[in-house]
Parts: structure tokens; C-alpha cells; sequence
């Protein structure tokens, strides 16, 4: 026990105890079962977030191997050509291997009127401007259509009803309500429903000229230029689409609330039609003396054609609206813009230059391997990855001098084994995934340490001998045959264990809930310390006041006795 002694002036020492000293002695004892399950809560906190770690790894290789097994991720090919100055080419997903011979008779070049030399941007203009915009119209033909049969006409859908529909019904469909996007149609036995709006065109049972059309017939005029693709039948019916740019529609000053008097109001009156044209006014001199004006169509092609009238433009400067007319291995196609990605599937067609005579410019579209290279080696990366991380974790004492999180219980993360094992098994292909290739034949060669090695130059090897075709396919690594002839593979396996409510799910929630109760115990603990600390201070300061009064007695006895003493003697 710890006890002090103080003395005052003109008195004896006073014994005392150093409560604190003793009680926090008392508490190292006390503490033991607190330290052990703070010990507990930490090693379980390292538990759950290795668990995360590892998680975090597995989903990463779920993706390489998604990736792997896509077929899409074999689809590059690299496409060259002899004279990109003339033509330049480049592929993407889906492009075919082959070789074309391209010619360039025209390249396609926008509408452009230009007039130089006006002397000042408010140039009076003495008589009344007109736009000639270009309209597609297309004369539309179609037969009867069988019950259920549908025609899609400019966004409008028809279908016929159970007794089929006449021509004359499916054309009432198209004209009668034109801006209902719902409704029905029935004449004796044939009957049908059309659902959607007629969308940037007009549509009339009459000819330009009036004329009532057949039964069988429609005519669309488009309400803007460049439109033609959204006409078109999608269904099962029969429709006829001719299509010819004779329809046109005219703007003047009459018509419009901008008055067109001099240079700058034809400008702001041109960018008002919302037209696909625009008008520019261009400084020719930095005194601004002198301007040019330009009106020009925002888009190449004969459908944003488009002609000026009552005003005289300088024709030396003057551009026509042409398309694009070239040739693919003879041939001929016409496209209203210079970059071309309709022609050949997945490949994009620039046309820079018209070639000479009858020249030709070589186009060649080949495998490429060098971007599914990384596809590979990404895989073979996260998995190296996993298995190291898993390693790590699982190492004992006799392996490491410091021994991982689950080097005590290594069957919390045995399912590495399935995945090592599973992977082993090689890529299963083709039909029911009758046909196996071994990962080594592409370069994937399994280390004595467990861990993945990427040899290009085996990979190299089984491109040139057909690894794409067999990979662009599509393929599974890890398949096999379950209990009850179900099948799964790798991945299936990992995505089990992923998904929401899956083994990771669960063993987190135990993780965490067996957390939880060593909170609840630390705080039970420290409680029933807390009380205990409290009892002894209570205790031994008790004892260090009653010795205090003890030694206080003490000293005023001998206080006593000394003055009774030297009394006696005098």
C-alpha cells in the first residue's frame, strides 16, 4: 500500500494513502478482460475490411473476365488506305475483313451565293428577295395489308386489324386527324389502329398539281430539308418509296416581319426562317469599306439545295449543292455529305479528293490484335492480383513472419480455390461449348507460385492462326456440368458470389453483427469497470481519511504528552 507522510509547520507528519496510484494498479488487473476483447474488435475490424479488399479484387477480375469472354471485345480491325489524302478510312466494332476499291467522280459541297464589293452593311435593296428552299416529296404506293401486317410512314405507325386493311383505310390512317398520334380506322370488313404523330412531313392525297391521287397512293412533302431517311415502311406490309426534290417553298420580304430594305436586314431575315441556311456579312478591309455577303446552306447535298431570287450574286463565287458521287468496287452511290459511315459496315469513309481518270484508291480492312491484346493481359493482371491478395491473407507462421488475417481460418476465402480451379480448366467455345482451347495455346502460362504469365509471342502465334475468329465468337472460361445437368462457368461462379444477397453479402453481415456483439461486450466491460474504479476510489479514500484523523490524533497526543512532560520537568 502507498502511503505518504506530510508535515506541517509546528506539527507531526500525517500519514496519507495516494489513492490514485493505488486504484490505477488495482485497474491493471481489473483491465484484462477489456484489453482482450479490444484486441478482439480490432482483429475483427481488419476482418471486415480484408474481407472489402478481397471483394474489391474478385470484382475487379469479374470484369477482365466479362471482357475477355465478350465477343464485341474481338471485333477490332484496322482499316488503311493507299491514298489517305484522297480517301481516309477508319474502322470500329463490326467491320469486316476484306479489300475495296474506291473512285471519287464528285465530292458533295453545299449551296453558296456570294457578293463582294458592297460598300456599306446598310446597302439599300431595291426589290423584293425570294428563297427557293428545296422540299423532298415522295410518292408513296402500297398494297392491302393482312390482318396484324404494319406500315411505318414518317413516324406513324398502322396496323391492320383481324379482317386486314385496304389500301383506302391504311391511306385514311396517314390523312384523316394528321396530328392525333392515336386512333382507328374502319370501312366494312378492314379495320386497323395507328399509334404516333406525323413528324416533319405534309401528306396529301393529291398531286402537285391537285389532282386526286389512287386509292393506293399518298404523297409526303418534307416540311425540312435533309429528311428523306425519316420516310420509310418498317413492318411487314409493302410500301414503294420514289423520292424527287421538285417541291419547293418560297420566303419574301412580304412575308416575313423583317423588312428587307438593305443588306443587314436580308442577313438577320435569312437566320430568322429557321432553315438549315445562314447569311454572313464579312469585312473585306479592316476600314470596313468594303463587304462581301454570304448565304450558304449549313449542310453539303442536293436535298439543302436551295436558289435566290431578285438579287444578283457574283457567279464566278457562286457554289452549286452537289452529293458525294463515288463508287465501291464498282459500285456506283451517291451520299449528300464527304464522311460516309452507311456504305460498309463499320467503316468510315472520308472523301477528300476526286481521283483521276480511272483510278482507284485500295482500301484494306484487317484483324487488328493489338487493342484485345490488353484485354488479355488485363485478365491475366487481375487475376495475379486476386490470387496475390488471397495469398497474402491466408499466409501462416510457417510461410511468413507475419501471418495474414485469415492465416487461423483460411476457409473463409477456400472459394479462391474454386476460382484458381475453374480457371484452369481453359476457354470452352462454339455449340453447347463443345470445343476447348487450352489458355496456354493464346499465351497464358500458369507460374509454380500460382500467378499468370502473358507470353506475346505464343499470343502473337494463335492470332495468326485464327484466336480472333474463335474469340469474336464469343467464349466462356471455366464451364462445366452441375449436379442435375445444369451448367455454369466461371463466371456465373463469381457473380453468385457477388451479387446482392450473394456469399459476400451474407459473410459480411456476420462479420459485421459478430462485430457489433464485441461492441456491446466493450461497452458492458467498461461499464462494469468504470463502477469498480469508481468503488475503489471510494474505498481507499475513506481509508486515507480515516488514517489522516488517526495520525491527526496521534500527533495531538504526543503534542499532549511532550507539553505534560515538559511541565513535569520545570
Amino acid at each position: 500500500m502507498a502511503v505518504n507522510s506530510t508535515s506541517g509547520a509546528g506539527s507531526s507528519s500525517i500519514a496519507q494513502i495516494d489513492v490514485a496510484a493505488i486504484v490505477d494498479q488495482l485497474m491493471k488487473i481489473e483491465n484484462k478482460p477489456l484489453d482482450q476483447i479490444n484486441k478482439k474488435i480490432e482483429k475483427q475490424t481488419t476482418v471486415i475490411s480484408d474481407l472489402g479488399v478481397i471483394k474489391s479484387k474478385m470484382s475487379a477480375f469479374a470484369d477482365s473476365l466479362s471482357a475477355f469472354e465478350s465477343a464485341s471485345s474481338y471485333n477490332t480491325t484496322k482499316a488503311t488506305s493507299n491514298s489517305p489524302e484522297t480517301i481516309a478510312v477508319t474502322s470500329s466494332n463490326g467491320a469486316k475483313s476484306g479489300n475495296y476499291t474506291l473512285s471519287v467522280t464528285a465530292l458533295a459541297q453545299a449551296k453558296q451565293y456570294v457578293k463582294d464589293g458592297i460598300s456599306s452593311k446598310t446597302a439599300p435593296i431595291a426589290s423584293p428577295i425570294s428563297i427557293n428552299i428545296s422540299r423532298e416529296t415522295a410518292n408513296v404506293t402500297f398494297g392491302n395489308l393482312d390482318p396484324g401486317e404494319t406500315i411505318i410512314l414518317g413516324g406513324r405507325k398502322f396496323t391492320a386489324g383481324s379482317g386486314g386493311a385496304s389500301a383506302d383505310v391504311v391511306r385514311s390512317a396517314f390523312i384523316e386527324d394528321i396530328n392525333s398520334t392515336s386512333g382507328s380506322v374502319e370501312s366494312g370488313a378492314y379495320s386497323g389502329s395507328f399509334l404516333g404523330a406525323i413528324t416533319n412531313w405534309e401528306v396529301s392525297n393529291e398531286d402537285p398539281d391537285g389532282e386526286a391521287l389512287n386509292d393506293n397512293e399518298l404523297r409526303f412533302v418534307s416540311k425540312k430539308s435533309g429528311n428523306v431517311s425519316n420516310l420509310q415502311n418498317s413492318g411487314t406490309g409493302e410500301a414503294t418509296i420514289s423520292t424527287d426534290y421538285s417541291s419547293t417553298k418560297s420566303y419574301s420580304s412580304a412575308s416575313s416581319s423583317l423588312p428587307v430594305n438593305d443588306i443587314s436586314s436580308l442577313v438577320r431575315w435569312v437566320n430568322s426562317l429557321g432553315e438549315n441556311i445562314s447569311a454572313s456579312l464579312i469585312a473585306e478591309d479592316v476600314a470596313e469599306n468594303s463587304w462581301t455577303l454570304m448565304i450558304q446552306s449549313a449542310e453539303s447535298g442536293l436535298s439543302n439545295d436551295f436558289e435566290i431570287t431578285g438579287y444578283t450574286f457574283n457567279p464566278a463565287l457562286e457554289r452549286s449543292a452537289e452529293d458525294a458521287a463515288f463508287s465501291i468496287n464498282g459500285i456506283a452511290l451517291t451520299r449528300s455529305t464527304n464522311s460516309i459511315n452507311d456504305a460498309i459496315e463499320g467503316l468510315n469513309i472520308d472523301l477528300y479528293n476526286t481521283t483521276i481518270g480511272e483510278s482507284t484508291v485500295l482500301v484494306q480492312v484487317r484483324n487488328d490484335s493489338a487493342d484485345f491484346s490488353k484485354v488479355v493481359e488485363n485478365l491475366v493482371a487481375s487475376y495475379n492480383d486476386l490470387i496475390a491478395t488471397h495469398k497474402s491473407m491466408t499466409a501462416n507462421s510457417l510461410t511468413t513472419s507475419t501471418p495474414g488475417t485469415f492465416a487461423s481460418d483460411p476457409s473463409t476465402l477456400s472459394f479462391i480455390n474454386e476460382v484458381k480451379a475453374r480457371f484452369s480448366k481453359g476457354i470452352y467455345y462454339g455449340t453447347d461449348y463443345a470445343n476447348q482451347y487450352s489458355l496456354s495455346s493464346l499465351g497464358i502460362n500458369m507460374q509454380l507460385d500460382g500467378s499468370l504469365k502473358f507470353d506475346k509471342a505464343t499470343f502473337s502465334t494463335a492470332v495468326n492462326n485464327g484466336l480472333q475468329n474463335i474469340l469474336r465468337n464469343g467464349v466462356s472460361i471455366g464451364y462445366q456440368e452441375n449436379l442435375g445437368g445444369a451448367s455454369s462457368t466461371l463466371n456465373d461462379f463469381l457473380n453468385n458470389y457477388l451479387k446482392p444477397g450473394g456469399y459476400f453479402r451474407d459473410l459480411l453481415t456476420s462479420q459485421t453483427q459478430t462485430s457489433w456483439t464485441l461492441l456491446d461486450q466493450q461497452e458492458n466491460i467498461q461499464s462494469r469497470l468504470d463502477s469498480i474504479r469508481q468503488r475503489y476510489i471510494t474505498q481507499y479514500s475513506a481509508l486515507n481519511a480515516l488514517l489522516y484523523q488517526l495520525s491527526s490524533t496521534s500527533n495531538a497526543l504526543g503534542s499532549a504528552l511532550d507539553a505534560l512532560n515538559n511541565q513535569n520537568q520545570n
